[in-house]
């Protein structure tokens, strides 16, 4: 990175980069910098090697911290950073400590999950978690219950840890969840749910049968999903949409709503497509066959949730 002498009006003239960020260290105040980004805006830093590895700080709007003040605020950082007290090192270090208090408080796997479904971002676009996905997650944590027709849930297969304090958790945990779990792939799911939010707390579980390290006989192994090999063509949709408009009843309404919205088959092991039972409701779909033509709309005549096939 470049060293220039700072001064105001060499920074008024500084070159703006087209994109990414430039750095230029002051020859006169050791640590020192500006940071130039493609907007034009211009940043006092500190930069240093710190224990062998380079330690950036933000000191402050070149715009309204005068060059003077700069360097006092440079000296004072650069202070803090030899006696472990800037303001970075504190927040991390309360944040640890906040963690490990939290730990030792003994949250519960519950606790735990609903803390990671509200602040877990998606890696790919850094959004929230899906409504769906938040749902399917809770899912696992369902109790038994009695239905209106007399009939008993089966419950969620995390229920026997919903109150279970992670760091209790042991590996006969893991292995007797991954028993009630029925379907191979409701077991994997399971599985990648209990290690998301015990890696999201940082809780190890001691010779758990999902780790790496773990004797391949003793291993709870995770399969990947499969996606369909075989989707519908998009020529095609038309031909299946005309098919199922040409039969009638609950089963004809329940795979249209399947072929327009892609929602999944409860009797996989997910919560049903519709969320309570219903008496009828309206949905409006382009004909596939007719990508231009009006909407086709069409009644759901589904007298409860349970009559589905």
């Amino acid at each position: 990175m470049p060293k220039i002498v700072i001064a105001k009006d060499t920074l008024e003239t500084l070159p703006i980069p087209p994109n990414g960020y430039v750095l230029y260290m002051d020859a006169k105040t050791p640590h020192l910098g500006v940071r130039v980004s493609p907007t034009g805006g211009k940043v006092w830093i500190l930069e240093r090697r710190f224990h062998g590895k380079t330690v950036r700080r933000t000191l402050g709007d070149a715009q309204r911290l005068t060059y003077t003040d700069a360097k006092r605020e440079c000296r004072t950082v650069n202070g803090d950073l030899e006696r472990g007290a800037d303001a970075v090192t504190l927040t991390r270090q309360s944040r640890q400590a906040s963690k490990q208090a939290e730990l030792d408080g003994g949250v519960t796997l519950r606790d735990a999950m609903t803390d990671y479904l509200e602040k877990k971002r998606r890696a790919k676009d850094d959004l929230p978690l899906k409504a769906r996905t938040k749902a399917d997650y809770l899912a696992m944590l369902d109790v038994p219950r009695l239905l209106k027709n007399g009939t008993m849930t089966a419950g969620g297969p995390l229920r026997v840890l919903g109150a279970k304090r992670l760091k209790h958790i042991t590996a006969d945990d893991v292995r007797t969840v991954h028993a009630l779990a029925t379907g191979e792939r409701r077991k994997a799911y399971c599985m990648q749910v209990l290690r998301a939010v015990m890696n999201w707390h940082g809780v190890a579980i001691p010779d758990s049968p999902l780790g790496k390290d773990q004797a391949g006989k003793d291993r709870i192994r995770i399969m990947p999903s499969r996606s369909a090999k075989n989707p519908i063509p998009g020529k095609q949709l038309g031909a299946w949409w005309n098919a199922c408009m040409s039969i009638a009843g609950d089963s004809a309404d329940y795979y249209r709503v399947q072929l327009l919205t892609g929602c999944r088959d409860p009797r996989s092991g997910r919560r049903s497509p519709f969320p309570r039972p219903i008496s009828a409701q309206s949905r409006t779909a382009m004909d596939a066959s007719h990508g231009s033509a009006p909407p086709v709309v069409f009644a759901l005549k589904v007298s409860s949730a349970a009559s589905l096939p």
